[in-house]
Parts: C-alpha cells; structure tokens; sequence
C-alpha cells in the first residue's frame, strides 16, 4: 500500500511559504561571495542540528553544539556524540543529493548507522532500524509530545516512503 501523506493547508502556511519563495527567487538572482555562502550553509545545518537534536531529547544549547560539532573526535557525553553524528548525516546527504540518485532504502539504513553510532569502533554500511520504542520529549517539560511507530512496523512504513519519494506524487 502506498503511502499517502495527510496534511492541511491554512492561509497563514500558503502566506508564508509565498514570501520565502518570493525571498528565494531574489536570492536565486543575486550572486554571493563564495565565504558567505559557505558561512551561510554551515549557519543553517548547525541550527537543523541543534533543533534536530532537541527533539529527541537532547539537551546540548547552541554554544555548546558548536563546540561538539568542532571536536572530531569521538569523545565527550553521549549528547556530544549525537550531534557529530547528526552533523556528519547532514554532510551524506548533501554529498547524496549531487549524485542525482533515487532514496533508497539502503541510503536511508546508511544514514541511520551514521546517526546512532556510539563511541569509537568502526562503522558498518548500514544498521537496522530500532527494535525500541524511542517517544520524542519535550526539552523544557520532559514530557512526551509524539510517540513514532512501533518498531515492528517501520520497515512497511519505510517501503512506503521510499515508494512515495521516488514517485511523481512526492
């Protein structure tokens, strides 16, 4: 069966996804220095980390993100080691997207081994997916705000996705 995403729009959604494509097309048009380009980027995929991270419970704030993210070790808290990790799953799929290729399930294994790795010790090509259940807190209450799949239906629900990405419905 595949996946039909269910979502709404609301007027204020249309509005604001109207000026920041209205803010893209002047960008797409204006040519910037490659230093402020690259600080630019790095800006945003410390903050996807940060927020990312958060959501999962994770209660590094940004200064110390940015120190975790400059260590290349693998040392420091359980909370340093999952957002080099996060860090380093961002850097794949920007090295994934310049291939052009279709989201694969393998793909997706791939980067779920780079997220959940721990310590030091090699890393696999791919990982299985959790066999736990794993709700997503919120970083002030500590309560549960989602609770995702249960582990045994992930690998129907990633077939799923993997089969809607790759359609022209996605």
């Amino acid at each position: 069966m595949p996946l039909i995403p269910r979502f709404s729009y609301s007027h204020s959604l249309v509005k604001n996804v109207a000026v920041i494509e209205s803010a893209k097309n002047v960008i797409d048009v204006l040519p910037l220095p490659p230093d402020t380009t690259l600080r630019l980027r790095h800006a945003a995929i410390q903050r996807s980390t940060l927020n990312s991270t958060q959501i999962e419970g994770n209660p590094l704030d940004e200064i110390a993100v940015q120190q975790a993210i400059a260590q290349s070790d693998r040392q420091g808290s359980k909370a340093e080691q999952e957002v080099r990790n996060y860090w380093r799953a961002l850097d794949r799929v920007e090295e994934f997207v310049e291939t052009n290729s279709s989201i694969t399930e393998r793909f997706i294994r791939e980067l779920h081994r780079i997220v959940i790795i721990r310590g030091r010790g090699r890393r696999g090509k791919q990982s299985d997916y959790r066999t736990q259940e794993c709700p997503v807190v919120d970083t002030l209450t500590r309560k549960i705000d989602y609770a995702p799949p249960r582990p045994e239906d992930i690998p129907i629900l990633m077939s799923e996705l993997i089969e809607w990405l790759n359609s022209s419905d996605a």
